[in-house]
């Protein structure tokens, strides 16, 4: 029997080691002076947007609150950079549609704009708004360093199972091999440790997204596109660490969706 346990250790390592991608981790180093000004398609948290002609600072129109900047991504900075018809996106966030927890309000919380061929050339600069409650601008300006790293599957665990579940399921070698164990979510979480691979909830671009609750992307040709996660240094902290979901549609790049848990 412990002959047999350690063959299908081994069968399942083998089929969860190739089942990773690789991502770009965003490392979020020491904050900056509120007046310290980056590059214009440098990636950072907060500070200074990229923008270019014809855009504006995002405001909330129920609340007329002004959108904080939480971060923008340069594809050309990552290592491993997934394929996407533009070259930058930045993402504001409306820290008092997060505090209201309306359905319909959250759908619109988060704004991401992306940006084919960005260049300091066609960078604008735009004063941001002056805030109005003292909680609308909460991100600070941070250095992002990326390095590349290992990511895998994400799966629920305890949590019910959701209506479509991206689980085991959508990697059939990965859950043919764990279904030989009793329980093959605990033998999948026991191979990742096996390999040593930290499945944690870094901010990223590219590779698989370490869910907190069910997948929402449900339609079949939305493309993960990157995870901010809680970033204390740059305090971008949504309830007690909810990360920012973002995803892109395949046939429209134009169409982002996004997506973040509050666990309060």
């Amino acid at each position: 029997m412990l002959w047999f346990n350690k063959k299908e250790k081994l069968a399942l390592d083998t089929v969860v080691r190739a089942a990773g991608k690789p991502a770009t981790a965003l490392v979020v180093e020491t904050a900056l002076p509120p007046e310290h000004v980056f590059p214009a398609t440098a990636t950072h948290f907060g500070g200074n947007p990229c923008f270019e002609a014809g855009d504006v600072w995002p405001i909330s129109a129920e609340h007329q609150t002004p959108y904080d900047f939480v971060c923008q991504v340069n594809l050309n900075d990552c290592p491993e950079r997934p394929g996407m018809p533009f070259d930058l996106f930045t993402v504001f966030l409306c820290w008092a549609m997060v505090e209201a927890r309306k359905g319909g309000e959250l759908q619109r919380a988060c704004v991401v704009r992306t940006y084919d061929g960005a260049s300091p050339d066609k960078a604008v600069a735009i004063t941001r708004p002056p805030p109005h409650d003292e909680e609308d601008y909460q991100v600070r300006p941070c250095v992002v360093r990326t390095e590349t790293f290992m990511t895998y599957p994400s799966l629920p665990l305890q949590r019910p199972i959701p209506r479509r579940r991206r689980s085991l399921g959508w990697f059939p070698a990965v859950a043919t091999a764990a279904s030989k164990f009793k329980n093959p979510d605990a033998a999948y979480e026991a191979s990742l440790k096996r390999l040593g691979v930290l499945h944690d909830f870094r901010s990223r671009v590219g590779g698989f997204p370490n869910w907190v609750h069910e997948d929402t992307f449900e339609d079949e040709d939305v493309v993960f596109l990157a995870q901010i996660d809680y970033e204390p240094d740059a305090n971008n902290c949504i309830g007690d660490a909810a990360p920012i979901y973002i995803g892109v549609c395949a046939d429209n790049p134009t169409r982002i969706e996004t997506d973040f848990y509050q666990s309060f």
